[in-house]
């Protein structure tokens, strides 16, 4: 299993108008991972799973459920020993929707089969690289403007605001999108 990155200082530098120095550049990697990490974590995973990998999640007893992880291709789904055909769901990539049933509430009783996440960047949804590059770039002031860094025992942190993502339409619309629960 591996993830991709989806960012690098090169976009950033293109989205901000500036040009790193080569110290920055490297400190600019570990910001860019740790949003990666926290976009993965909290709103959708795309790590890379092979196909024939299966994922359990709780029913939801509506007609859509949430998968927190990039489905690419899918080739299951099983509710407690019952077999759904795949021709009966749409498979939107962040979530599979059954067509004209509801998926049956319980915890972890469906099971989704498929081939997960993406091996490169230019396999993604470029809506969701673009809430990824701004993540970053809104990250870069706390990153570089040492007033606005938190100071703790271990030293400073290097963490973005997560009000900003709240407060930006941009960010949020497509956020909200794959993670299907308003969550803000």
């Amino acid at each position: 299993m591996s993830r991709c990155a989806l960012v690098t200082y090169a976009d950033l530098e293109a989205l901000s108008r500036r040009t790193f120095t080569s110290a920055e550049r490297s400190s600019l990697t570990s910001l860019i991972t740790g949003v990666e990490d926290y976009v993965a974590a909290n709103c959708l995973d795309w790590t890379y799973e092979a196909a024939g990998t299966s994922h359990d999640y709780d029913g939801s007893g509506g007609d859509t459920l949430m998968l927190g992880r990039w489905c690419a291709n899918l080739t299951a789904i099983d509710d407690d020993g019952s077999t759904i055909a795949t021709t009966d769901v749409l498979n939107r990539g962040y979530a599979i929707r059954y067509k004209d049933q509801t998926f049956r509430e319980d915890y972890d009783n469906i099971t989704v089969t498929g081939t997960w996440g993406w091996q490169a960047a230019a396999n993604a949804p470029d809506d969701f690289v673009h809430m990824v590059k701004l993540i970053c770039l809104d990250a870069l002031t706390a990153h570089f403007d040492r007033e606005e860094k938190s100071v703790s025992i271990g030293g400073v942190s290097q963490t973005f605001d997560w009000g900003k993502i709240t407060r930006d339409h941009r960010i949020r619309s497509i956020w909200l999108k794959y993670t299907g629960v308003i969550c803000l």
